[in-house]
């Protein structure tokens, strides 16, 4: 037996000992194991601290939050007759409230003051159902806006993404007279709806843009692209305009810019090869 184990050392030490020669060959393969999951696991991770952050980012962008009686455009909004931004109003005389109340306007003269929007000074100006802080429109009419056009107020997406619209409306004078309102992408029309004299809404309880028209799904998921203006449009229907009270927001989500997902891919490739080259150096050294 000596001399047999002396000539053929490897073949009888395979027969003698097959457990010892599959605990070898399980050594052997376990680096390209280790390889391919540590690579599974460098892109998992990659993916998990990246794709996340450049895709649920969202802004809330508030009408009367981010109100300003300085500038117009203000950031992504814009307070227009038509498609032209209002100028400023130190004191819109034609309210007829005791306190000061600045607003976007044509002016404050008589026979050219709408359409006027404005973020309260006070609450109950002139007796209108407005409290300090909200925002209220007077829409356009022939008598005091002749030279103007339609009251809208527009948010400009800052780039691509998707947009989540909420808002309210409600008449806040009672004064026979009537309101529409539309939310538009782009010039197209996503919902409507319309307040009046003697309806069911007021500030307490006011009219919410679910119930319009193209219902509450026409307030999700609107896909924009960088420069799309969503409209809030405020048209008269009636002889004269009146004043609504308008609460509004944009919930904004990003999407990855090209570049970032380009990125990202380019991140995964680079940690794949990477397991490649360790794996081919983990089978030359075995």
């Amino acid at each position: 037996m000596r001399l047999l184990t002396t000539l053929f050392p490897a073949t009888l030490a395979r027969r003698a000992h097959p457990i010892g020669q599959a605990r070898r060959e399980f050594k052997r393969d376990r680096p390209t194991w280790r390889v391919w999951v540590r690579s599974l696991g460098w892109v998992a991770a990659a993916f998990l601290a990246l794709t996340p952050a450049a895709t649920r980012a969202q802004t809330l962008y508030d009408l009367a939050g981010d109100w300003s009686d300085e500038s117009n455009p203000n950031g992504v909004w814009t307070y227009r007759e038509d498609v032209n931004a209002l100028p400023s109003v130190a004191n819109w005389t034609p309210l007829g409230a005791s306190e000061t109340q600045p607003a976007w306007a044509p002016s404050a003269t008589l026979g050219n003051f709408l359409p006027a929007f404005m973020q309260s000074t006070t609450d109950n100006p002139a007796g209108l159902d407005i409290m300090v802080g909200d925002v209220f429109i007077h829409s356009t009419d022939s008598t005091n806006g002749a030279t103007s056009g339609v009251a809208n107020v527009i948010w400009t997406a800052p780039q691509a993404g998707t947009a989540d619209l909420s808002g309210t409306i409600w008449l806040a004078l009672d004064n026979e007279r009537y309101n529409d309102w539309t939310l538009l992408l782009e010039g197209a029309d996503l919902t409507s709806g319309s307040v009046s004299s003697g309806d069911a809404f007021d500030r307490a309880n006011p009219m919410d843009f679910a119930l319009g028209s193209g219902g509450a799904s026409a307030l999700s998921d609107i896909v924009v692209s960088a420069g799309d203006e969503i409209e809030l449009l405020i048209t008269h229907d009636s002889t004269q305009g009146e004043f609504v009270g308008v609460s509004f927001a944009v919930t904004f989500t990003e999407v990855p810019e090209p570049a970032h997902a380009l990125l990202l891919v380019t991140g995964a490739l680079v940690l794949l090869g990477a397991g490649r080259l360790r794996l081919a150096r983990a089978r030359t050294h075995r």
